[in-house]
């Protein structure tokens, strides 16, 4: 693996988003089966607001993974709005770190 995968910064993002997807795969697990179940569920702008924490990766998961709320293009459309502001900060760092290019403006 490049070294410059090891940047703090880089490291930080990773785990960041990879703990924050657990949290988004988590709850939409529990909105799944409150869904099923008819018990309590999650709001939507719970399971976004998680998404634009950065738990992107596990709401997006688990959408299709447990065939959750796929239907629902304005969800799909809001969760991907949220993911691109955390992959644009992970590929800026990745490419200033990696290949020394300044930071764009």
């Amino acid at each position: 693996m490049s070294p410059c995968l090891y940047d703090p910064a880089v490291v930080f993002l990773a785990a960041w988003t990879s703990a924050a997807g657990v949290a988004g795969f988590a709850a939409m697990a529990l909105d799944k089966a409150g869904a099923a179940g008819g018990e309590s569920r999650v709001s939507e702008r719970k399971l976004i607001l998680a998404a634009l924490a950065g738990g992107f990766p596990g709401v997006m998961l688990a959408s299709e993974a447990l065939h959750h709320k796929t239907a629902k293009l304005r969800f799909t459309l809001l969760v991907w709005a949220a993911a691109f502001p955390w992959l644009s900060a992970f590929f800026e760092l990745v490419r200033v770190t990696c290949l020394g290019l300044p930071w764009a403006p």
